[in-house]
């Protein structure tokens, strides 16, 4: 999955925050790329979860066996790994409630809006994994750059 991430305002106000099941893995991608998609096809597309609550829960993502270690300090949250990628502090993270969750992403200044909170909870009852992503120290706005998503 390519995305083209579309940000202005403050450095320090952007935050990404993406459910994906286990296994993930992120690098940059191109604006080439979406330059020609948008050359060629040009459409907008909104995606909007409908979860059924009369649906059973698909199984687990991936389970807590997998060797990853705790955060310092945040609880129910697993860090399964963290890295610079271009312009990014990219971290892959796992927890077990929303209040966690949160408390990692503010303690890390990741900038996720508080209102998404309660959209997190079928991804976590399911055992998603979250990609988050905020900008290096030395990186600026302008340096936002289109991610690549590979999911097994």
């Amino acid at each position: 999955m390519h995305v083209r991430v579309a940000y202005s305002g403050p450095r320090d106000n952007f935050g990404w925050l993406l459910p994906t099941p286990a296994g993930v893995e992120v690098s940059l991608s191109s604006e080439v790329l979406f330059d020609s998609l948008d050359n060629v096809f040009g459409p907008q597309f909104i995606f909007n979860p409908i979860f059924d609550p009369d649906c059973p829960p698909p199984p687990a993502l991936n389970s807590a066996e997998d060797g990853a270690m705790a955060a310092p300090g945040g609880g129910g949250v697993q860090v399964l790994s963290r890295e610079a990628v271009g312009p990014y502090d990219r971290v892959i993270l796992q927890a077990d409630n929303i209040d966690v969750l949160r408390n990692w992403l503010d303690e890390n200044e990741f900038a996720i809006p508080e209102a998404i909170d309660p959209k997190l909870q079928p991804y976590i009852d399911m055992g998603a994994h979250f990609v988050a992503i905020k900008l290096n120290p030395e990186s600026d706005v302008s340096d936002i750059t289109p991610l690549k998503l590979v999911f097994p």
